[in-house]
């Protein structure tokens, strides 16, 4: 055979190889998740109510919708009063796979089954990326089709990122990344792989969890760090100064890159941020992570019913073979990864973080450090990688076999030594499992060190244990067999406030509070579904006044400042309430002095700082429609404190655009009961004007007497400042991707 043909045939065998073990891990991934995917309705399980369910199908839902009425979504109107939902991070907007997903699947609207598909979706592809970074470490196709299924079904992915979108989809990218990080220091074009990564990692950003992202971030830079290191001579002066040099300009190409081209994402959540409620975070609640025996739980399937440290018993025994007999030099970095994360893990219950905390940019963000689970689940499936192929090509161990067999004894033991403790029963059942459990996969180990197996009987007995003890454990968390679905009672409410402000004529426009304990029956996110303006919402980030004024314990203040006029409650209410009706357990009442949407008034008092305009607004003697607060120096002054005469029709109201029609019979100040927020702009009469807070967290502005058109429009510089960025650095990769595959061939 030629040569020409003899490489053609060696490339299409290997390719096929690939395919097959990829396909392989896409089939057992989709039946690990079939329930979700089956077209029985009666066998059909979901996953269960919570944030999946009340936050992120929501935030999708009205993105599928905003982009099927032809604009992009960047002001959500229906939750928080008024929410810059693109600037929320944890929406997503920008994500490739989601844009995907809102485009084929929300002309209709988005269901949640279709949001389940996406769901299993991301596993199998977390799965194929863990199996190309193992396959590049190993050259194994086994290794990488073991180790991406402990990673894809381990644990941690199967746990709480089912119901969190976010962290799942974040966290899938994080073994590509590392990948391209690879094949950057091992191939002769390491600029065309950093660029290849920096497009990842952008696009980890743009998958909305900043917690992930932050530990992706260090990861990768650590490695990328660590592979930057020279081969070669030289002295070890001149060595280190190579590897200072390599290494900078490495992190400086990709970090500039991923800055860049999610620049679209991240300048309006940077504006979002310092004025949401996360710019600051207290010690107590960033420090919170596991307590130090929940780290049991990486021997323990549901110990303390935490999955997310498991990656196999058998899987488990591969990493520390991986440690001991791996070849590959990165196999340190994978012992050192999962070493750290699992100490970050602990948060404030162990050594490191309170040191990261106060030293290491990022740490001090975010609460809930058992996410840092993510780096160790990846490293153990790694170094179980490792593990495999260093079995699958050395030579026999004398004792080790024998060592082996002591961990199941150790922990039948331990069994039955927690059991007459007085453990409770599930506990020592939990050891027992684990040791029946390690005693398959300590014997099936044994025999491979003492008297290798071929690959056509090791592989499948390898992966049939990994996947039956992942199954076991993993497979249905998290799921329940009802359907979630908006209770019948949200919709037979919202559609008697509806009607009710119809019969008595009122403006369209007007806010519903649903009370705090009622968010079960209708959630907050849901405003855009039953077509109601609602006062709170669930994300982890809105601007940080709202949550001063939620937290006032002053909730008709609140109402009045936010233009509520109905309310739903389980619970009997009195005061200035009218009972309307009730839509199963929702009650719904209708305030019996609200105040309008847009109201105007020369009693302007004037605060000297935030907490004084706080308790100004607050202040039983400054009611919202007869005086306004304002923030800064005293520029405003009227004559007198007379309230003016105001005619105003809302002529247009929508999303990101408002226009009103106002008659004063004096000069004013016009105050409009919605959100004041950077990126709002006014006209008055087609000039432009200067908005205002009032009254804490309104929108405000001088208006002088006489018939005006005001109008406002949300189009923050921010975004359009980051599609600017992101369009340039989006061409500067093709064009950089263009030269460097030209270079790579040469």
């Amino acid at each position: 055979m030629p040569p020409c043909r003899q490489l053609a045939a060696g490339l299409l065998s290997r390719t096929a190889a690939h395919v097959v073990a990829i396909g392989a891990l896409w089939l057992i991934s989709l039946a690990f998740f079939w329930p979700l995917l089956t077209p029985d309705p009666s066998a059909r399980l979901w996953v269960g109510p919570g944030d999946f369910t009340n936050q992120f199908f929501a935030f999708h839902s009205f993105t599928a919708q905003e982009l099927w009425q032809g604009h992009l979504p960047l002001w959500n109107p229906y939750m928080y009063a008024g929410h810059p939902v693109l600037a929320d991070i944890q929406s997503a907007t920008f994500y490739p796979i989601g844009l995907l997903w809102c485009l084929i699947f929300g002309s209709d609207g988005l269901t949640l089954a279709e949001l389940q598909y996406r769901v299993v979706f991301s596993y199998p592809l977390a799965g194929t990326f863990c199996y190309l970074l193992i396959w590049q470490l190993t050259r194994n196709r086994g290794a990488g089709l073991l180790g991406g299924l402990a990673f894809a079904l381990g644990g941690f992915l199967t746990s709480y990122p089912l119901q969190q979108m976010p962290i799942l989809e974040t966290a899938l990218w994080l073994p590509l990344a590392l990948y391209f990080a690879e094949r950057g220091a091992a191939g002769p074009a390491p600029v065309f792989w950093l660029l290849l990564g920096s497009a990842t990692l952008a696009t980890c950003v743009l998958a909305g969890h900043p917690q992930s992202i932050m530990y992706i971030a260090y990861t990768v830079s650590a490695y990328v760090v660590l592979r930057a290191w020279p081969a070669g001579g030289g002295s070890a002066a001149v060595r280190v100064g190579r590897w200072l040099t390599s290494s900078a300009w490495r992190l400086g190409l990709l970090w500039l890159f991923v800055l860049g081209l999610s620049a679209i994402q991240l300048l309006p959540s940077a504006e979002f941020i310092p004025l949401s409620n996360r710019s600051e975070l207290p010690y107590a609640q960033a420090a919170i992570g596991y307590a130090p025996d929940s780290l049991l739980a990486i021997l323990l399937p549901d110990w303390k019913a935490e999955h997310a440290p498991y990656v196999s018993i058998l899987g488990l025994f591969l990493a520390g073979v991986g440690c001991w007999r791996g070849t590959h030099g990165s196999r340190w970095f994978w012992l050192a990864a999962a070493v750290v994360s699992g100490l970050v893990s602990l948060g404030g219950n162990g050594p490191l973080y309170p040191l990261l905390h106060a030293v290491a940019p990022g740490f001090a963000l975010f609460r809930d450090q058992e996410r840092a689970m993510l780096v160790f689940s990846l490293a153990l499936a790694v170094l179980a990688g490792l593990g495999y192929a260093a079995l699958a090509a050395g030579p026999r161990a004398r004792h080790a076999p024998t060592a082996l067999l002591l961990v199941p004894v150790a922990l039948f033991v331990g069994g039955l030594t927690a059991r007459e403790l007085g453990y409770p029963e599930q506990t020592s059942s939990q050891v027992v499992y684990a040791a029946l459990l390690a005693a398959a996969g300590a014997s099936l180990l044994g025999w491979q060190l003492s008297r290798p197996l071929p690959a056509r009987w090791w592989l499948p007995l390898a992966v049939g244990l990994v996947v039956a003890d992942l199954w076991a454990v993993n497979a249905g968390s998290g799921l329940v067999r009802e359907q979630p679905s908006l209770s019948r009672d949200a919709t037979q409410a919202a559609a008697i406030v509806t009607s009710d402000a119809a019969a008595r004529q009122e403006e369209p426009q007007f806010r519903v509070r649903v009370q705090t304990d009622d968010h079960d029956l209708l959630p907050e996110n849901y405003g855009h579904i039953v077509d109601l303006h609602l006062i709170g919402g669930d994300s982890p980030f809105f601007q940080g006044r709202l949550l001063d004024l939620l937290s006032a314990n002053s909730e008709w203040r609140l109402w009045q400042l936010l233009n509520v006029k109905y309310t739903l409650s389980r619970r009997a209410l009195e005061g200035g309430l009218d009972y309307v009706g009730q839509g199963g357990q929702l009650r719904v009442y209708r305030m019996q002095w609200p105040v309008p949407r847009v109201w105007a008034t020369r009693d302007v008092r004037f605060a000297d700082s935030q907490a004084d305009a706080l308790r100004l607004t607050l202040s039983p003697d400054i009611a919202p429609g007869n005086a306004a607060v304002l923030e800064g120096n005293a520029w405003l002054r009227f004559a007198d404190k007379q309230k003016p005469q105001i005619k105003y029709e809302i002529t247009d109201y929508g999303d990101e655009h408002l226009a009103i029609q106002v008659q004063l019979d004096e000069d004013a100040l016009l105050v409009v009961s919605e959100p004041y927020y950077p990126g709002w702009q006014a006209t008055l009469d087609g000039q432009p004007a200067t908005l205002y807070r009032g009254n804490y967290y309104l929108r405000a502005l001088p208006v002088p007497a006489g018939r005006h058109v005001v109008t406002m429009d949300y189009a923050p510089r921010s975004i359009r400042l980051g599609a600017i960025l992101s369009g340039t650095f989006l061409a500067l990769l093709l064009g950089g991707l263009f030269v460097a595959a030209r270079v790579k061939r040469r």
